[in-house]
């Protein structure tokens, strides 16, 4: 079988299960577990080929979740919290701050 290109992650085998590591676009390190392994005489499970297929297939799905996902800034976070709350009724907490006593 042909070995994976550099930096595509790793597949091993944890038990009875088959466990894939490999870095995401935002270099964070994702473990995810592809399959049951299959026992030698049975169709349970999956076989080496298979949980490479299926890995390669994750990778790809997880990298493409990455990539149309983007970061919000606190500032962003919180000019729609206060659009939320004023739809709901109350007043805003950036136009008005209330006086003290």
């Amino acid at each position: 079988m042909a070995r994976r290109h550099y930096g595509t992650g790793s597949l091993r085998q944890v038990g009875q299960s088959w466990i894939g590591s490999w870095y995401g676009p935002d270099e964070r390190r994702i473990k995810r577990r592809i399959g049951a392994v299959r026992t030698p005489g049975a169709r349970d499970g999956l076989t080496k080929a298979q949980a490479e297929k299926e890995f390669a297939r994750l990778r790809e799905a997880e990298s493409i979740a990455s990539s149309t996902a983007r970061r919000v800034t606190m500032r962003e976070a919180g000019a729609e919290l206060s659009k939320t709350l004023e739809l709901r009724g109350a007043r805003s907490l950036i136009a008005s701050p209330s006086p003290r006593t």
